[in-house]
């Protein structure tokens, strides 16, 4: 029967459009049709020919739609299926570098705890050299750390500043402890030899420290720590802003702690010396920012510690204090290379002496 065509049509083609066509109107028939057959449209004969072009071309698109859709609904499942094995992966590979952050951190967190320690182990074997000698670094680390708390200088400015501050005297060890006591009793005691050697630490430090930190910023500032805002310091004779910004600012601090003198009055040096021995903005800096705290750094390094040693008014800097003999750093000039250092050279002279 017809319905049974119907039915059978519907198994072997679902999306097909079924159109029922007949001269009977059977109202049993015509519903079983439309509820087992699933007929699209039902048409009586005699049908008028625009009604039946009409529903042919009504029943062909309904089958491209039905079709599409269809396409489309296996298009989206396959689509996500892909999306979550995709979102599978990717949960993976997050997890992954979520991981791999987390050592980095780790390893990054060793590296900045092993670099602390190559500092500390740099001051101890300073102080295994000469006690004093590492209580001046561990000052004058203590004074740029205040300093650094001005936004007058960028990350890497900071960070080699602070690293210079602990490195910047490591270049002592190869002065012979002899000539040491000599220049902490009275500089102007010292031959020229002697005070070259003395004034050659800024170019021995800045051999060593390359051992310890690579940085071309922080050999520069080491280099250059003894540098006068005059022209007067060595080992280049640099003038002005020719010298870094952080020398400048680590010289201020070099010349607080080696001056011995209390707080309040190193102040009053660093303000004298201001425009000569020191950058203005440098001397500037360490008023604002160097607390009464930085005392306690450097307390202990006066001559009270030694009473038989005359205190100076600073170990490095000439200031109005001193006597008139000619300042050390002019004295022996002459004596220091004023070339870039070349670490290879200046390795076998600091050798023999750390043998001793």
């Amino acid at each position: 029967t017809g319905l049974e065509f119907f039915q059978r049509a519907r198994r072997i083609q679902p999306h097909a459009s079924r159109v029922l066509i007949t001269g009977m109107i059977d109202p049993p028939t015509l519903i079983k049709s439309i509820n087992e057959g699933e007929i699209y449209r039902f048409v009586a004969k005699p049908w008028l020919r625009e009604e039946m072009i009409a529903t042919v071309r009504n029943a062909t698109h309904r089958y491209e739609l039905v079709t599409q859709n269809e396409r489309l609904l296996e298009e989206t499942i396959e689509l996500n299926k892909q999306n979550l094995e995709a979102n599978r992966s990717l949960a993976a590979k997050v997890s992954e570098l979520e991981e791999s952050r987390h050592q980095l951190a780790a390893k990054n967190q060793e590296l900045a705890h092993r670099y602390e320690l190559s500092l500390e182990l740099c001051c101890r074997i300073q102080a295994t050299y000469d006690p004093e000698l590492a209580g001046r670094t561990r000052a004058i680390a203590g004074i740029v750390e205040q300093m650094l708390a001005s936004p007058r200088f960028t990350v890497d400015e900071r960070l080699a500043l602070r690293a210079s501050s602990w490195l910047c005297d490591l270049g002592l060890i190869g002065v012979s402890r002899e000539i040491l006591a000599g220049y902490a009793r009275n500089p102007d005691e010292l031959s020229d030899d002697e005070l070259a050697e003395i004034q050659s630490h800024p170019t021995y430090s800045q051999t060593l420290a390359t051992h310890v930190d690579g940085r071309d910023l922080v050999s520069q500032i080491i280099r250059s720590h003894h540098e006068r805002y005059d022209g007067d310091g060595y080992p280049d004779g640099l003038t002005g802003n020719a010298i870094l910004w952080p020398a400048r600012c680590l010289a201020a601090a070099v010349l607080m702690v080696e001056s011995e003198l209390p707080f309040d009055e190193a102040l009053t040096l660093v303000e004298r010396e201001s425009g000569r021995a020191l950058d203005p903005q440098a001397a500037s800096l360490v008023r604002n920012y160097v607390t009464a705290r930085a005392d306690s750094h450097f307390r202990r390094l006066g001559s009270a510690t030694h009473p038989d040693r005359p205190r100076r008014e600073t170990a490095i800097y000439r200031s109005d204090g001193l006597s008139q003999s000619r300042p050390p750093m002019v004295r022996a000039k002459s004596n220091i290379a004023t070339t870039p250092a070349t670490f290879t050279r200046l390795e076998p002279a600091i050798t023999p002496r750390l043998a001793t």
